[in-house]
């Protein structure tokens, strides 16, 4: 989804820590449960994305640039 500029709602744990910036790319609920997550949709409502920097942040993530990196650190 942020490869094509779509902000997302995500789980607050895990990869989507190092996946999401927060209030930027989308915005994350806190507990795996119901309330959370509605409390999430509403602050996702009232913010305004930016799609080239959703799509910036995810090129970020591009497979050839994650195996750039691990060549360089095996190095």
């Amino acid at each position: 989804a942020q490869g094509l500029g779509t902000p997302v709602l995500a789980l607050g744990i895990g990869g989507a820590l190092e996946t999401v910036l927060d209030h930027r790319t989308g915005v994350f609920f806190r507990q795996g449960e119901v309330p959370s997550l509605c409390e999430a949709i509403e602050e996702f409502e009232k913010l305004n994305f930016e799609r080239e920097q959703i799509i910036r942040h995810a090129r970020t993530f591009h497979t050839g640039l994650f195996i750039d990196k691990i060549r360089k650190a095996v190095q």
